[in-house]
């Protein structure tokens, strides 16, 4: 490894089963990619919590779209601010941009305006894994 780069895991994502947490699993070994220390500093993740995974979807293109690559910080587990995360709610794994209502509703927003956005009450919250928060996503043009 260069000096001033360090490893990050590409891994894959699924919800898992059962009591509720989200898997982000190495289905061998994952493909690693490198990356400069003092950047993935610079957007505010750990290189120890970076995790590289592949969007899938287009509900929020035009920020992410499908098949873009993002840079997770998978130490983020619960919302924080009104961000866009990796999260498990209904099953599915889903990217969406989290915003918290004073009422304490929690919406699940999609940057694509052909996808409403979705009401999570206060009840439901717990069944809402956050897997991470997006740091950053690029893909090709």
């Amino acid at each position: 490894m260069p000096l001033g780069f360090v490893p990050v895991p590409k891994i894959e994502i699924r919800p898992s089963a059962g009591a509720g947490t989200l898997d982000l699993y190495e289905e061998s070994e994952p493909d690693i990619f490198a990356f400069r220390e003092e950047w993935l500093r610079r957007i505010g993740v750990s290189p120890k919590s970076a995790r590289l995974m592949v969007a899938k979807g287009d509900s929020m293109r035009e920020t992410i779209n499908d098949g873009d690559l993002m840079i997770v910080d998978v130490s983020i587990r619960e919302f924080i601010d009104e961000a866009i995360y990796v999260l498990v709610y209904g099953g599915l794994v889903r990217l969406k941009r989290l915003q918290l209502l004073h009422s304490g509703l929690l919406l699940l927003k999609s940057d694509n305006p052909r996808y409403q956005t979705e009401e999570v009450p206060l009840a439901e919250q717990p069944e809402l894994i956050i897997g991470g928060r997006v740091r950053w996503a690029g893909g090709a043009i």
